[in-house]
């Protein structure tokens, strides 16, 4: 029982994780079908020992919540979600049920109305007198975020309609796959990148500026009206949305019973792939809306319709070893070593195990024979072991704990479910550090591409950061490299290399890779340490002392200039003159209510991010933080619905909305 009950503690903490990835940082780390499987598998154990559910499970989850800083919107009728079937048994149950609840016998045909489901986001729309009034999203189905004016910049949406009496039309939100593709490549600040078009649909309903809104091109899809006495059939409701300007799915089928769904969902499981908008999955409803009455809801979901998720096609295979590597941020990442095997057209020989907590949770072992599957049709992923194949020799997993690469010793922070390795020398880490070294937001290095630094790595011509500013006296072998790299280019590239030296020292703090010091908190450290020699020998206290520096960022930097090739690189830096000092700021505006203040930032602008605090950090001297709290003087903000706003509105801290950079 003590292993149960850890089982299920793990896969809580796993899976609430990946909600805060998701949710919060709109960053997702596994993908939807993953946290589905994993769900479940939750959701079965705590079904068979019910005594170990604990009230933050997962499971017991409800639903979102509208923002508190968004204008509210109340809905009329509640907007639900919809109950989830993974398999035909599933849905034959559901029909089943809807036959029984409607007094029918089993052979009886229901007919039902099936179209795609949507990726997106669940949106409202309210018309009276015929023009737009409102738009909602759905928050916590009851009580939803009124953005209106950024519906309105949403072309597929009608303004107007040949319709008096008051009517809402619901329907999904999204991003097509090539709007989503280009949002994130016009984003050049990685950590700003949205993670998938669900989530970028959501940031993009929700920015302050409609204008910005307007640039991302989101596309509404209607499906349903929801006070629909007009109307018999949802069928009915469909061809009344074609009829009056609202774009709907194209795709979308009357079935007269529960053999044509099932004919139409493998029809939309074969052709996934080829539609311009994400889909995950088919949205089955009973035709007739009389029938939804009858039918009722619970708290969550109504009883006339179901949705079914696309399952991933697996695959059994032996798992025979477990492969740790190194990530650019030094993250350790466990890859399954697998008896090779066919999966969707292709053989299958390894498969990400992600971290050691995973494997921990999975009780996933050598030897086992396991389930694989590709998420999102791409990555192959271990689903875990089949535990009535397991051998009685197995032996359990134990991670590492020193770097597969350099030995060094990896790091573990308390919550976090990574391990790192923080050599800055460890091979493979190098060749990403020294991107990021050259990035704009550090030493801002132009035409010093990921791909050229690639090539003079394998070519050994830059083995490290400091090899930099040695390639002023390797030009003949950089002409001779298949770059098309001729000697305007060489010089124009030793060029920013020289400039780079002058750069402020923030900047070559942010460069070095510390764990957990972003550009924000090299500003900070610069503030207190005015060259670097005195932030290497600074202690932890002196650390901890800076203003939104907490003992995980402070220990991290000790832990950092304790390794002698640490120290050996800066060495090295200050011989080649990359300024290592502070520079005083003259151009600061010392009259401006800014001068010096903090300030935190929230939402995306024209500018990027970094952009905007390199300007503002010369124009005013002014601190950055990543969170807001009493001490923050002003929130940037351009997103009414983040944790930041809330927080500063809580605090009574000032908001600025207009563009003080310009």
């Amino acid at each position: 029982m003590t292993d149960i009950k850890e089982k299920i503690k793990q896969l809580s903490k796993l899976l609430t994780t990946w909600e805060y990835e998701y949710y919060v940082n709109n960053k997702p780390t596994v993908s939807d079908e993953e946290y589905d499987i994993t769900l479940r598998q939750l959701i079965d154990l705590e079904k068979k020992y019910p005594q170990f559910v604990t009230t933050d499970s997962p499971t017991q989850r409800v639903g979102g919540q509208a923002s508190k800083q968004l204008a509210k919107h109340t809905h009329i009728t509640k907007m639900m979600s919809l109950a989830n079937a993974f398999s035909q048994e599933e849905l034959r149950k559901f029909d089943t049920d809807v036959k029984k609840q409607l007094g029918k016998d089993t052979k009886e045909d229901i007919e039902y109305c099936v179209e795609p489901k949507i990726d997106g986001l669940s949106l409202s729309l309210i018309y009276k007198n015929g023009h737009l009034s409102i738009a909602a999203t759905r928050g916590d189905g009851q009580t939803g975020e009124n953005v209106t004016a950024n519906v309105k910049t949403i072309k597929s949406v009608p303004l107007s309609i040949d319709v008096k009496d008051e009517i809402e039309i619901r329907g999904e939100v999204f991003l097509t796959k090539d709007d989503f593709k280009k949002i994130n490549n016009s984003i050049l600040d990685e950590e700003d990148r949205f993670a998938n078009p669900r989530n970028a649909a959501s940031g993009s309903l929700r920015q302050l500026d409609p204008k910005i809104t307007a640039k991302r091109h989101l596309t509404m899809y209607c499906y349903q009206i929801p006070n629909h006495k007009d109307f018999k059939t949802q069928f009915d409701v469909i061809k009344f949305l074609k009829t009056n300007h609202f774009v709907t799915a194209k795709d979308i089928f009357l079935c007269r019973n529960i053999n044509e769904v099932w004919k139409k969902i493998e029809y939309f499981s074969n052709n996934k792939n080829n539609f311009v908008f994400p889909i995950d999955g088919v949205v089955i409803k009973v035709n007739n809306l009389a029938d939804y009455d009858k039918l009722g809801r619970t708290s969550k979901f109504p009883h006339w319709a179901i949705a079914y998720k696309f399952p991933p096609n697996f695959a059994k295979t032996t798992l025979l070893g477990i492969d740790a590597t190194v990530g650019r941020t030094g993250r350790i990442n466990y890859v399954a070593k697998l008896e090779p095997v066919l999966l969707d057209g292709s053989t299958i020989a390894s498969a990400t195990l992600h971290n050691a907590d995973y494997i921990l949770a999975k009780d996933i072992r050598i030897g086992d024979t396991v389930e694989i599957f590709k998420a999102g049709e791409i990555i192959p992923k271990v689903v875990g072991p089949i535990l009535s194949l397991r051998k009685k020799d197995s032996v359990p997993f134990k991670p590492i704990e020193v770097c597969p690469i350099c030995g060094s010793k990896l790091e573990k922070q308390e919550n976090e479910i990574d391990q790192y390795c923080v050599n800055a020398s460890c091979k493979a880490k190098l060749v990403r550090g020294i991107v990021h070294f050259a990035s704009r937001e550090c030493m801002n290095i132009e035409g010093l591409s990921d791909k050229i630094i690639e090539k003079f790595y394998v070519n050994n011509i830059v083995c490290s950061i400091a090899d930099l500013y040695t390639l002023k006296d390797k030009k003949q072998e950089i002409l001779s490299l298949d770059l098309h790299i001729k000697e305007k280019m060489f010089t124009k590239l030793i060029n920013a290399i020289e400039k780079s030296k002058k750069e402020d020292l923030d900047h070559l703090i942010f460069a070095l890779g510390i764990r957990h010091v972003g550009s924000i908190t090299a500003k900070a450290i610069v503030k207190e340490f005015k060259n670097i020699d005195a932030l290497m020998d600074a202690s932890l206290q002196q650390l901890q002392n800076i203003h939104d520096i907490g003992d995980v960022v402070a220990q991290s930097i000790i832990n950092f200039f304790k390794i002698d090739s640490n120290k050996q690189l800066i060495g090295k830096l200050k011989k080649f003159g990359v300024n290592c000092s502070a520079k005083e700021n003259k151009t600061a505006d010392t009259n401006s209510p800014y001068y010096q203040k903090v300030f935190c930032i929230t939402g995306s602008f024209a500018l990027p991010r970094e952009e905007i605090k390199r300007i503002l950090s010369r124009k005013y001297d002014c601190k950055f933080t990543n969170s807001v709290t009493k001490q923050t003087n002003y929130l940037i903000a351009n997103d009414f619905s983040s944790s930041k706003f809330k927080k500063a509105k809580e605090l009574n801290i000032p908001i600025i909305t207009n563009s003080i950079w310009d």
